[in-house]
């Protein structure tokens, strides 16, 4: 990475056979839970909520202590912002990528980002929803 920057990527494996770790383009890539089952659940859902409680505490012991100067969340598995310490939180950002118009969606979408210290949107269609006000508080990332 330029400037002496590293860039790590925590994420869940979708798919099995992939790697645990490994290194992309001089990205760290750490896949855990990497069980393979993320979208093929036992019960019928969208996600495996097992492998989705897994990461949020994840999340947790990579922000605790804090190892990295800023963190950005992809939106989902959605509540693993509120994992974070809230000195860490001021020092994050969520990344919005679609709009749930289901009523525990739209109350996270209301409230999670205003618990970090800022959002990026795909869209300012999106952005609008997130923060209520558009790109303003949600950087426009098209």
């Amino acid at each position: 990475m330029p400037r002496g920057h590293s860039v790590d990527v925590y994420c869940i494996g979708h798919t099995g056979g992939l790697a645990g770790t490994e290194t992309i383009n001089g990205v760290t890539i750490h896949r855990n839970p990497n069980g393979g089952r993320y979208k093929q659940p036992l019960v019928k859902s969208r996600s495996n909520w097992t492998d989705i409680v897994k990461f949020i505490a994840g999340v947790c012991r990579i922000a605790s202590p804090p190892q990295h100067d800023f963190y950005l969340l992809n939106q989902w598995p959605l509540m693993h912002a509120l994992a974070l310490p809230k000195d860490v939180r001021a020092r994050s950002a969520i990344h919005w990528c679609a709009i749930r118009t289901d009523p525990i969606l739209t109350t996270c979408q209301t409230r999670l980002p205003r618990i970090v210290g800022s959002n990026f949107a795909v869209s300012e269609a999106v952005a609008v929803v997130i923060t209520g006000d558009g790109p303003s508080r949600a950087d426009v990332a098209a």
